[in-house]
């Protein structure tokens, strides 16, 4: 098997103590468990987890991705990400609102996209 690829998510980060962004890898901040959002992060928490026992059990070759605002066709409008947001903004013709400073230097992708990137990895 040449590898196995797991799409997790930053959400695995939680809230991490200081606000440090970016997160070093082997950060991890609170989830929690009352909160319904946090099963999501919970989840890829899990998976990670499974993935590195898989590899030091059975030898499974397993490489962890953690994409961060990767969008793409059948996101719902009302899905909360903000460019969901933008594209809910534009298509009311409404101006397009944004809730910070708009000083962020993160980088959006789409599905298709991060897969082709992440693909060399296994």
């Amino acid at each position: 098997m040449p590898g196995f690829l797991y799409f997790s998510s930053g959400e695995v980060y939680g809230i991490v103590r200081d606000g440090t962004v970016p997160t070093a890898e082997n950060e991890g901040g609170y989830l929690d468990p009352t909160d319904v959002r946090s099963c999501y992060g919970e989840s890829k928490r899990m998976g990670e987890t499974m993935c590195v026992s898989w590899a030091q059990q059975y030898g499974v070759p397993a490489r962890i991705a953690r994409p961060f605002h990767t969008y793409g066709p059948g996101m719902r409008l009302d899905d909360g990400r903000v460019f969901a947001d933008f594209v809910r903004d534009i298509l009311n013709g409404g101006p397009i609102v944004l809730h910070s400073e708009g000083m962020l230097g993160e980088a959006f992708a789409t599905l298709p996209m991060r897969s082709r990137a992440f693909l060399p990895c296994c």
